[in-house]
């Protein structure tokens, strides 16, 4: 038996003509309004709080989940088989006419702390799309620790954010925490930042460097918290540990911690957990952070800090500002 599709079919708009070796190697291809579609819906996921979805938060937000529809990952999925040169007319068209785009982390293409590729098939062009489609665009950082960065071009915007939401932590709430710190921060237009090239925009996506020489600001502990309560006992000698977190790049330049503890309670901070209190912080956590090869999933610098105490006592620390440079 033979089969012939009838000609106005075989001809019909968005058939692939056959000649590719497998149907895995075919050119992805998508109209230019659901490519942009596609590319507001996950802008919308971004800007929306989900912390009230509960367990359902990490699959809504993380890059590496797909069992649900409306999903980060499923709105994403089938603009990583395209190539986004093909698609800088829609892009610089619909930014032009008002479009907010958002992209994070892994949206780009590349994993931020590793900057090895995330997806198995194609290499990435989503930045070099971006790039091109953005010339002409106001460049600014849009966070103050220089993490995420705004293309303000016509009536909209694209929003960059390098950081991986799934660095955030293993569970939901570690992720709706991130998520409501990071939207809490945004600052589209805070610093104007010269227009970067494709090169240094995968450096800073990579966290290789920084967009701009002027100090970068952090407000908060590991796990985005501004603030944290440590229980010290007698019976526990090595004490509690925290965690700071330091921006992939740059020399730190000062560090101020507020602590609330009880008269007399006399807590000694040990920088790096090595046995050692330190009483000059900023030093230490600069000394800790050109030496240290822990680092999260965002490239960001993770410094421990022990805390301890000859007794009993409630100790609340905050950070008031990392600043590094």
């Amino acid at each position: 038996m033979r089969v012939r599709a009838p000609e106005a079919l075989a001809a019909a708009p968005g058939c692939v003509p056959w000649g590719w070796p497998s149907e895995i190697e075919e050119p992805a291809a998508l109209p230019d309004a659901q490519f942009i579609e596609r590319l507001q819906a996950l802008s919308a996921l971004h800007r929306t709080d989900h912390s009230a979805e509960g367990w359902m938060v990490k699959q809504r937000l993380g890059y590496y989940y797909d069992f649900f529809p409306d999903t980060r990952h499923a709105i994403l999925r089938p603009l990583l088989d395209l190539d986004w040169n093909r698609y800088n007319t829609a892009i610089r068209v619909a930014v032009t006419a008002g479009a907010e785009l958002i992209l994070t982390g892994e949206d780009s293409g590349l994993h931020p702390g590793s900057g090895l590729t995330v997806h198995p098939h194609r290499e990435p062009t989503q930045l070099q799309g971006l790039v091109t489609a953005l010339h002409g665009a106001e460049w600014s950082l849009a966070s103050r620790d220089g993490d995420t960065i705004c293309a303000a071009l016509g009536k909209g915007r694209v929003i960059l954010c390098r950081e991986s939401i799934d660095a955030a932590g293993h569970d939901s709430p570690a992720v709706a925490g991130w998520q409501q710190r990071w939207l809490a921060e945004l600052r589209p237009g805070h610093q104007p930042i010269p227009p970067p090239s494709l090169g240094r925009l995968t450096d800073w996506l990579t966290g290789r460097q920084a967009l701009t020489d002027q100090p970068r600001t952090v407000t908060w502990l590991d796990g985005n918290r501004r603030e944290i309560t440590l229980q010290l006992k007698p019976q526990e000698p090595l004490g509690q540990v925290f965690t700071l977190i330091v921006p992939p790049t740059g020399e730190v330049q000062e560090v101020a911690l507020t602590v609330g503890s009880p008269p007399d309670s006399a807590p000694a901070f040990d920088v790096g957990a090595d046995g050692t209190p330190d009483t000059d912080w900023t030093a230490a956590v600069a000394r800790w952070a050109r030496e240290t090869t822990v680092r999260d999933d965002s490239g960001w610098r993770r410094i421990p800090i022990r805390v301890t105490a000859p007794a009993a006592a409630e100790i609340r620390v905050g950070l008031e500002r990392l600043t590094v440079r």
